[in-house]
Parts: structure tokens; sequence; C-alpha cells
């Protein structure tokens, strides 16, 4: 049996560990044992999924550094799996753990690539502002950026290159459509009845609390200047307020006929806002029940253009729509004339940014048409999009085309129990010693 420390250091987003979640629960019984190192604010998730977890302490870095170890001896795991690049980057930033402590350890690092962390540059955008993820980590330089042991194409937003047959590819996720009996179950844990539609809404995040508190003084470092984190910081929040009411503002526009369900995303702040509006946040669901739950959907409704749920969307069968703020400064100032320079950036992930990061992802379409795309604040136009995929019976045939040819490219890649094979080969106890 392999043995593997799956790290995600991601402070507050559920998609990382939901892919090492998928991966691990597609294996074999005894293939491998794996054990979790993440914030102990994910705790409770892995406890509702029953995984074992080391849990880390933010700004603990001799502690972490000092717990890990002592696991890494008594483990002895044949490799770390870390989700992506900046899973990994985030355990220096919170947790102390910095790339250059990870390149200390005698165990070989292999990491899934879903969006292309070597190919952007290792740079993202955050509130209109490029940040070189690189040079804010202190213990890290260009020539350690390539010591991952291997690297994991995860399909549809990655794909092996032709040239480079030994590589692997993945899946991302395996879900499919839900029974009529999950269906009942999960329309009425939601509160809808039988003649509304469900609209399963994805990425809404109060950041004007989360990021001040937990990410903010990180980009200070990487910015390098308090005012940059302070600028960062007002635009994000006053972007944060708008998208919720513009959000609420859309959704009204739909009229009575729709239900809205929320996982662990609504916070009380914009429940209040929208006090007229049919909603239900649900606390956080193990993989398998959020499956369910968005397979019982009639639309998926994201505010992050890559989210792996629009994956699950398109294997579940169910329409999505992703919106985003992709507007120039001078067309939004149009709506918002009092907003200063720092609240009027562009975004594909709400509401950090990440921008011009994402959008070379998405030019080639990896998602096949699968899925289609609106603007946030064009209130009129996305809720006439919205219209079309809950009512339209031709519009949602031809989405639903497109999403079973993008399901059938996805399985001709390797499973997971395929991949770990092959990591075993290459990296396992009897193989050949990395270095």
């Amino acid at each position: 049996m392999m043995r593997i420390l799956a790290v995600c250091g991601a402070p507050f987003t559920y998609g990382e560990l939901g892919l090492l979640f998928s991966f691990a629960d597609e294996l074999p019984a005894g293939q491998a044992e794996m054990v979790y190192l993440t914030g102990v604010n994910h705790h409770p998730l892995l406890r509702r999924g029953r995984r074992r977890g080391l849990f880390l302490e933010p700004g603990e870095r001799q502690g972490n550094e000092r717990k890990v170890a002592r696991f890494l001896a008594r483990y002895q795991p044949d490799l770390i799996l870390v989700p992506d690049f900046l899973s990994l980057w985030y355990t220096g930033f919170l947790y102390g753990l910095s790339l250059a402590f990870w390149r200390s350890l005698e165990v070989p690092v292999v990491s899934f690539d879903s969006h292309g962390w070597c190919e952007a540059g290792y740079r993202m955008d955050i509130a209109g502002q490029s940040v070189d993820l690189i040079e804010a980590d202190p213990g890290a330089s260009e020539a350690a950026v390539d010591w991952f042991a291997e690297t994991i194409p995860v399909c549809p937003f990655q794909l092996p290159s032709a040239a480079d047959g030994n590589r692997l590819a993945l899946p991302l996720f395996k879900n499919g459509p839900v029974s009529v009996a999950e269906k009942t179950h999960w329309r009425s844990a939601a509160g809808c009845n039988h003649d509304q539609k469900l609209v399963f809404l994805v990425g809404l995040f109060d950041h004007r609390q989360s990021v001040c508190r937990e990410t903010l003084p990180l980009w200070a470092r990487a910015f390098g200047d308090g005012e940059r984190m302070v600028q960062a910081g007002r635009g994000i929040a006053a972007m944060a307020a708008r998208v919720q009411a513009s959000l609420a503002e859309l959704l009204r526009l739909l009229g009575d006929g729709i239900r809205i369900v929320t996982v662990a995303h609504m916070t009380a702040d914009a429940a209040a806002q929208w006090q007229d509006l049919p909603v239900a946040s649900l606390p956080p669901l193990d993989e398998a029940r959020y499956d369910a739950l968005l397979g019982s959907a009639d639309l998926v409704l994201s505010l992050n253009g890559i989210s792996g749920s629009l994956v699950k969307a398109a294997r579940a069968g169910v329409p999505a729509l992703a919106l985003g703020q992709g507007l120039p400064a001078a067309k939004l100032r149009a709506f918002f004339p009092a907003a200063g320079d720092e609240e009027l950036y562009r975004w594909r992930y709400f509401p950090v940014g990440m921008h011009d990061y994402y959008t070379p992802l998405l030019a080639a379409d990896p998602l096949g048409g699968s899925c289609l795309y609106g603007e946030i604040f064009e209130t009129r136009q996305s809720a006439e999009t919205l219209r079309g995929l809950l009512y339209d019976s031709l519009v949602r045939g031809r989405l639903g085309e497109r999403q079973a040819a993008l399901s059938r490219q996805m399985d001709q890649l390797s499973s997971p129990r395929v991949v770990l094979d092959i990591l075993q080969s290459r990296w396992g106890r009897e193989a050949v010693a990395w270095s």
C-alpha cells in the first residue's frame, strides 16, 4: 500500500481539497493510505468525510515545522501530493512552511496542475495588481520551482503535451447524473417546491471579512509595501459589496419561480441583503453529498470562471453560467461614477481578481462550450442568459450535447488507479530514490 501525505494550504476554498478527495475516493480499497495536511479550519470537513488529518495553526512556523517533521519520521510517506502549486505556496504564508522547507525534505513531491502555474510564470493578479509568487516567498527561487518530482495535468483546464508522451493526465472529477430519489431528497433539503427551478450558487464569499482577516497580511508581504495592501483591501471590499447587490438584483429579475441554494457560502451580511429572495444556505457537505446536491439543481451559477463546480455541472448534465467582471474601467465607471480607481478592477474569481491569469486558460474554451459566461454588472443581459438556461429546451439541449462531449473526452484519460500505479512504479519505496 502506498502512503501519501496530501498537502493543501488553501485557506478558505474547498476546490483544492475536493480534487484530492475525488482522487482518493476513486482508488480501490487497499491501494493507498492518504493523510491530509491542511489548516485547522478544515478539520470539520475532514471529520465529516471520516478522513485522517494533520492540522496546521496559522502563524506557528516552528510548531508547524516540528509537527510535520515528527509526522514524516513516524509515517514515512512514499510521496507528498498537492492539488496545485498555489496550495503549496499558501503553506508558507499561512503556516510558515516555505517552498524551501518542502524542498529540504527527502520525499518526492507530486503536484496536480489544473491551472497552468508554470506557464503563467507563477504570477497572479489580485485586485488588478500583479504578484510574483516566487519573489513573495523568501525561501524560493526561480531554480526551485521546477522541483516537483512529477506534475500531472488535470483535464479539462490542462492537457499533456502531445510531444511529452510519458506525462499522465487526470480527468477532473467523475461525478455523473443523480438518481430521481437523490434529486427528490436534495431539492426538499433546499426547500425547493416541485414547480420551482433550483439554482445552485457557487462562490459567494464575504471577503470584506475573510480577505482582510486572513489574506491581506499575506499579500502585504507579496506587494512589499503597506499602501498597495490598503488599496487592494479597499478595492476588494467595495467590489464585494457591489457584486452582492448586483447578484441579488439579477436573481430578482428571474421572478418567483426559482429557489437558490448555497453551501457554506451565504454569510449573515449577504443574507441580510437578500431577505426577499428564496435562499437556502446549507452547511459544508462532504464530496458525495455536494455532488448530489449540485446534480439535483436546474442550474449552476458560479462566480469563479474555472471553478471545479463547472466541471461537475458538465458531468452531471446541469446547465452552468459563470459570471465575472471583465468590463474595462471606463465602462465600469459609468455604473459606479463615484468609485475610486482601485475599485474598478476586472476579475474571473470573485472578488480577488485573477482576470489576467485566467484569461489565457479560458481562451481555448477548455470546457468545450459546456458552460456559458456573463458579466455580473450587465444584469439584464445575464438575466436573459439565465432564463434561456432554465426554460429554453433548445438551449439546454445544445448545452447538454457539449457537456456529454466533454465528459467523453475526459473519460479517455487515465483513471486515478492507473495514475497511482504509475506513480508507485516511479516514486514508491522500491523505485529509484528521488534526488
